[in-house]
């Protein structure tokens, strides 16, 4: 789901949109969330993910913790949304906090940090290649108050600006593959001071 709608936007900009060109700026919206999700290597909308990580990394080295990707946050793991995780084709019972009988802490889920799955004391992921198959839900989303992971209000104010700043502009159709290391600098010049530093805090490199 978008960050942000078509009346967000118009308001943001201070602008009435002709209900003819609504569409068009959905789609701005649409592009906007992938331009950003490309500069900043990481999830900007709600997206469920399904990934096989291999048991012991590839240090080959036993090892309790393995890592999700670093783009993919916050990583949910509540209500109906749970991480599930198996290993070597067996379902694990996952929880977040403290257990002494689960077999998988979610650590730093529902926050905008790197999730990080680890078997609890004493218990090391089982040396394989791919053998740990996860499936999760990462990203913001707006207007769902008992979500844990609702939009901050310095995201969506960037997703409005680039809307509007694409829907204004079609010369910005060519710049949507522009990354914010090297060639992001025409971005950076072309957002306002605020919404750059905002893009710029939100960079995974």
């Amino acid at each position: 789901m978008p960050l942000t709608t078509v009346d967000r936007v118009s308001s943001w900009a201070k602008k009435d949109v002709d209900a003819s060109r609504q569409d068009e700026l959905a789609r701005c919206i649409a592009a906007a969330s992938d331009v950003l999700a490309g500069i900043t290597g990481r999830s900007i909308e709600r997206v469920t993910r399904s990934i096989f990580l291999d048991g012991c990394e590839a240090t080959g080295k036993a090892s309790e913790i393995l890592y999700l990707p670093m783009g993919d946050r916050p990583v949910i793991h509540s209500g109906t949304d749970l991480v599930t995780v198996s290993e070597n084709g067996i379902s694990l019972a996952v929880v977040t906090g403290y257990t002494t009988s689960d077999a998988v802490i979610v650590r730093n889920a529902n926050v905008d940090r790197r999730c990080e799955l680890v078997r609890r004391s004493g218990w090391y992921w089982d040396d394989g290649l791919q053998n740990v198959a996860v499936t999760y839900k990462c990203g913001w989303v707006i207007d769902s108050p008992l979500d844990p992971a609702q939009a901050p209000a310095k995201v969506i104010q960037l997703v409005n600006c680039l809307s509007w700043m694409i829907f204004q502009e079609p010369s910005w159709l060519g710049k949507l593959n522009v990354s914010q290391q090297g060639s992001a600098v025409t971005l950076t010049n072309d957002l306002p001071s605020y919404e750059a530093s905002i893009l710029a805090s939100l960079v995974i490199f």
